[in-house]
């Protein structure tokens, strides 16, 4: 059985379609875990469609954030294989029994994961965030992340990889992953499994305290006597791409020298398309605004 974890807060006008997409799945036999914390919005009345079905089991009460919303519905799941879904978040048709025949091939993994598709507010699929092939190497560097919407858990991954992490909440499902991605073997497939939906009001827009938690978990992770030396490179040349990511406002010189010190950390993090990104074509952007101002001076 999949046991599907979801934890919810004021989404009201995005859980529907995230349920609907759980319930169309059509694999066998399956539960989902709704973990609401007291949401003032339309969620009640989106809860109430499923509350009487057998496979649901719906919590409504105050928490302490979705850290502790995550871990609630992890100590009731009972699947064999368990994901945490955002209630704004898809998962993609066919996607359960695609993980279901994975897991019986190679039952000594811990995760299976795949790309996914961006949806905008309305449902619309905006593109592809296209990553490299999975290795730890990789994951550990960022040149591959884990989408929380196609991340699909073994429940021994679970039992022996515990909860998120709440003193770095806003980074907690990329370390949950990473800890799983240590001990055990990860299978990345080509089959997309969900979409992530983009919007103004999600957590992935509070840029500087991603930074901080990311940092808390990397100096967490290197203190880990089991790490190698590489290893430790590599989660610190990640940390370094994160801040790439979620920048704060600084000069264009600051970001190639963050290029610089993730290549010297790990060779292997300087992507060619991250290259090309940061050493070419933001250049160009920058030029091509300053010759417009100064066309308009003129």
């Amino acid at each position: 059985m999949i046991s599907i974890v979801v934890p919810s807060f004021n989404q009201g006008e995005f859980l529907a379609a995230t349920l609907e997409s759980i319930v169309n799945q059509n694999a066998g036999p399956y539960e989902c875990i709704v973990v609401d914390g007291g949401s003032c919005d339309g969620t009640s009345k989106v809860l109430d469609r499923y509350r009487n079905r057998n496979e649901f089991i719906i919590i409504s009460e105050p928490d302490d954030g979705v850290v502790d919303a995550v871990n609630k519905g992890l100590r009731l799941a009972s699947g064999d294989i368990i994901a945490i879904q955002s209630s704004d978040d898809l998962f993609l048709p066919g996607a359960f029994q695609q993980v279901k025949e994975l897991f019986s091939r190679t039952p000594e993994a811990g995760m299976v994961f795949s790309e996914c598709q961006n949806l905008d507010e309305r449902g619309r699929v905006t593109g592809r965030f296209p990553m490299r092939d999975y290795t730890l190497d990789n994951l550990l560097n960022r040149t591959v992340w884990i989408p929380q919407c196609s991340a699909f858990l073994s429940r021994s991954a679970v039992l022996r990889t515990g909860f998120w992490d709440a003193s770095i909440s806003y980074v907690a499902d990329a370390d949950y992953y990473i800890r799983v991605a240590l001990e055990f073997p990860v299978i990345k497939t080509d089959f997309l499994l969900g979409q992530r939906r983009v919007h103004p009001l999600q957590r992935d827009r509070m840029s500087g305290q991603i930074r901080e938690d990311y940092s808390c978990m990397v100096e967490k992770m290197c203190a880990d006597a089991r790490l190698s030396r590489k290893q430790r490179n590599s989660l610190r040349a990640g940390r370094v791409l994160l801040k790439l990511r979620y920048p704060e406002k600084r000069a264009g010189l600051w970001r190639i020298v963050s290029l610089l010190e993730a290549f010297l950390l790990c060779p292997t993090s300087l992507t060619r398309e991250l290259a090309m990104e940061e050493l070419w074509n933001r250049p160009c952007k920058i030029l091509r605004a300053l010759m417009a101002k100064v066309a308009r001076l003129v």
